[in-house]
Formats: C-alpha cells, structure tokens, sequence
C-alpha cells in the first residue's frame, strides 16, 4: 500500500497583508492541489487527483509566514501520519477550494526548492545569561534542522534569524523593515523534540535561540 501525505505551510501564498497590503490578490489561507501521475511499464498512466475523498487534520505549524517565521507545536505531532496504515479516525474530509478571482491554473515548471548542503555551525556563544547565539560562518538562505530536549510540555524555545550582530552580540534586527524573522517551538513531554518549517526559509548567518534551560538542552542543530 501506498499514501501521499501533505504538510501545509504560509509560503509566499500566505505572507500576511501587512507586507503587500492590496497587491497580494493571491493571499490566501494554505491550500493544495495535487495531481499524481503514474505510469507504468505497460504504457498505462492512472491520475491520482485531490478531491473531497482526501482527508486533513490539524497539523504542529500554526502561524506561518515567508517573513515572519513558523510556529511547531510538538504536543500536536501525529507519528506515522504519512503512511498507509495510519489511522486517520477524526479527520475530516478536504473541502474544495474555489478562488475569490478570476482565475486560469497553467502548470509551470521550475526548479524545486531543496537541500543543497548542511552546515555545522562554526560557534555557538551564550552571550547573555539564556540566550545563545549560533554563528554559521556564512550567509545561507534556509532553515534550522535541529533537536531539542524535550521533557518540558509547553515551554517555548525561539529561533530568531539574522545576518549580523549587535554590539552587544545579540541578533541585529534594524535592517529587516518590519519582519520578524522568529520560528517558535513549543515542547512536548518527549524526550527530544526534532521540529520541522515546512513552509519558509531565512536568510541568515546567526540564529538566537531562546528558552532553553541549559546550553545542553541543544542536542544537534
């Protein structure tokens, strides 16, 4: 058996009003539309196509924006969700979405955004008491791939992105025009808690993390 499962972000569909105000008429709550198509040796193609069949449920990302960060509730994690067997009891059917618009889909192809490389991080300074500051080494345009330790549900750990320091050493934030570059995680009672943004990246050198109890609650990043 096979499954297709989808994790909905904000992307630049969902960038918030507040940086494109009127000239955002695709601004929109996060959607999907998938067209899957196999062809097998026999020369036969079958479509596998979204529709109201499809099921969906609430997902860990909660507020999601290209420029303002994601927010990844671990307490809300649905292990297996993707896979065949899962038992998806509770969710409920996909409601078809029609735009507010005039509108004509064309398929257009382009080069996917992926993984290039990973980075290390070069240096990781507690520059002031609970508050870490993650140096890369370089500008990079992506996101975070790290594991925290768990064990404290509900507590909110902080990921503020940027491309240099302050003089106090803290992530400078006067050259971002308003956007607010944050990813927030909130803890579940799991042992470690390994979030994903599904939904954005960041340009950035430096992350701040905030809300650990102990340089050790970083396991890997």
């Amino acid at each position: 058996e096979n499954a297709v499962g989808i994790m909905l972000g904000g992307g630049w569909y969902n960038a918030q009003k507040k940086f494109w105000h009127w000239q955002a008429p695709w601004y929109g709550s996060p959607r999907a539309l998938v067209q899957l198509e196999i062809e097998y040796g026999n020369g036969i193609v079958e479509r596998v196509v979204s529709d109201a069949s499809w099921q969906g449920d609430w997902s860990p990302i909660g507020m999601s924006c290209i420029y303002d960060g994601e927010d990844y509730d671990a307490r809300k994690e649905l292990p297996g969700w993707k896979t065949a067997g899962f038992n998806d009891t509770g969710w409920t059917p996909a409601v078809e979405s029609v735009p507010g618009w005039p509108v004509k889909l064309i398929a257009e192809r382009l080069e996917p955004i992926e993984v290039l490389y990973r980075l290390k991080p070069e240096k990781v300074t507690e520059v002031k008491p609970g508050i870490f500051v993650v140096d890369f080494g370089r500008g990079i345009a992506g996101v975070c791939d790290l594991k925290l330790r768990g064990g404290r549900p509900g507590a909110e750990v902080t990921l503020t992105h940027g491309q240099i320091l302050g003089d106090d050493g803290t992530v400078y934030k006067g050259n971002l025009w308003g956007a607010v570059p944050v990813d927030r995680i909130t803890l579940s009672d799991a042992e470690t808690v390994e979030p994903h943004f599904p939904g954005i990246y960041h340009g950035f050198r430096f992350v701040q993390i905030e809300g650990l109890e102990s340089r050790d609650d970083l396991l890997e990043i």
